[in-house]
Formats: C-alpha cells, structure tokens, sequence
C-alpha cells in the first residue's frame, strides 16, 4: 500500500528556504518546483534568501537541485537599507546587482560564502568581496534577519514617525521615495522650519534626500538599468524576428479582409 503524502508545511520555495528545514526544500524540489523560483524576474530567488539567513543547508540543497550561483536581483523589500555603503556601491558601479555572494557578504555569513564563491563567476565574486570588505569596516552593524516575520520597528524609525506625526513643518520638509521607501529631508531645507527646533531633530532622524521625478537616484538608476534591459531585449534578433512574422502574418490578413470586403478586427 502507497503511503500518503503529508501535507506541505510550505507552500513556496521561498517560505521554506527562510523557515524551514533542508528536508522542507527537498521536498519541494521533489514535487517540481524550480530551485530559482521567483514570482518576478528581478526578485531575490530562495537561494539569495538562504545565503542572507545564512542557511548552509539549505544553500547546499539548493545549488544541489541546480540553483543558479549567479543569479541576479534587484532588492526592493526595503531589508538592506540597513547596510549604508549600499548607496555608494551602486552609485559608482562597483555593484551590479545583488547575487547570493553578494547576500553573503552583506550579513557576514562567512561559511555560506566560502561555499558560495567557487559556484561564482569571477567577475560577481570581485563584487561580493568588494561587499565583503566594506562590510568588515562597519563592526557596529547588527543586521535584522533577512525577512525576518514580524519585524518590529526599530526605535530611529518610531522617533521617525512621532515627529511627523506631530509636526506639519516636519511632514513639508521630509520625502519620501515611493518605490524604496527612502525617507529623507529636502536639501532646500532652511536652518529653521518652526519656532520649537524642528529642523535640527529632523537632520538627526532623516538624511538629505533628493527626489527627480518622484524617485530617488539609486531608484532611478534601477529604473533605467531595467529599461535599458527591457529594450535590449526586445531587440533580440529572435524577438525582432517574432515581431516580423507578427506583423507579416496581419498584413497577409488585412490583404485577405480587404480583398473579400470584410472590416479588420479591431485590435
């Protein structure tokens, strides 16, 4: 007699590699799902997840079933803003995108990295190691987890939304980027907003933030590295030629219409 499978204790690959167990993964992997799975192309993949947590385990499965060491994301949940040299690393191109090295460097979890890096192509392995020392210069950081559920507001965030709450002045002053959540102060902002010191308790709480188009430059500079994909994409001999058959085929239809009289479709 056939046993019967248990029920899932995970639903998503994802969920699994950040709270279950490497038996978990298994058998998610088991049952078909792919070890990159992702809701969208530029999410973190479990993998990235994994190495964050710092789950060797896991990450063992998981490179095991085929997970790709060099996959890239774009990280919009808002978790690494705690590491403030990110800025700079993309600002100035020394980080191209996130990959499972790169997460691994971020929260120092040295042996997911040391497993992690020969899995690497080189040039992302520069990247991670750039991280990684940049990294070993900031001993104070104590990151949260990675996705961690439940995750509580950190005291400078409460003071963060006290102050607004209570102060119109502040709430002038201070932006916010809608797609990272990166808030900030205006840097037109004079030394005085109202006659009880606000200006100064909001250059504590908030850096200076300047917005372009509503959007922040690290979020800017996303957007048109994605835009720049999405074109170079379409313009894939394959993609260009499928456009061609596309349009050759409606204008063979349109010819057919025309000649038997009929409207076109509208589209």
């Amino acid at each position: 007699m056939a046993r019967r499978k248990g029920k899932r204790r995970f639903e998503t690959l994802m969920h699994a590699a950040l709270e279950g167990s490497a038996d978990d993964v298994r058998g998610l992997l088991a049952d078909g799902t792919h070890p990159d799975d992702r809701e969208e192309p530029d999410d973190p993949t479990p993998l990235m997840a994994a190495a964050a947590r710092g789950r060797l385990d896991v990450v063992e499965v998981l490179v095991g079933a085929g997970a790709d060491a060099n996959a890239m994301a774009e990280d919009q949940s808002g978790e690494l803003d705690q590491f403030p040299f990110l800025d700079d690393f993309f600002s100035s191109s020394r980080l191209s995108a996130l990959t499972p090295l790169a997460y691994a460097a971020l929260y120092d979890n040295e042996p997911v990295y040391s497993y992690l890096a020969p899995h690497t192509a080189p040039h992302l392995r520069r990247e991670a190691e750039g991280l990684r020392q940049a990294r070993t210069e900031h001993p104070e950081l104590a990151p949260r987890p990675y996705l961690a559920p439940d995750k509580l507001k950190s005291s400078r965030q409460a003071d963060r939304d006290e102050l607004l709450a209570s102060s119109a002045a502040a709430r002038k002053w201070v932006v916010q980027c809608p797609l990272c959540q990166k808030q900030g102060y205006k840097r037109a902002m004079p030394d005085e907003i109202d006659r009880r010191g606000t200006a100064a308790r909001v250059r504590v709480l908030f850096p200076p933030l300047a917005l372009e188009n509503y959007l922040c430059q690290q979020c800017r500079d996303r957007t048109a590295k994605a835009q720049q994909k999405l074109e170079a994409d379409r313009q894939k001999p394959s993609r260009v030629k499928a456009r061609q058959e596309a349009e050759a085929r409606w204008a063979q239809r349109r010819a057919e219409l025309d000649a038997a009289g009929d409207e076109p479709p509208k589209v």
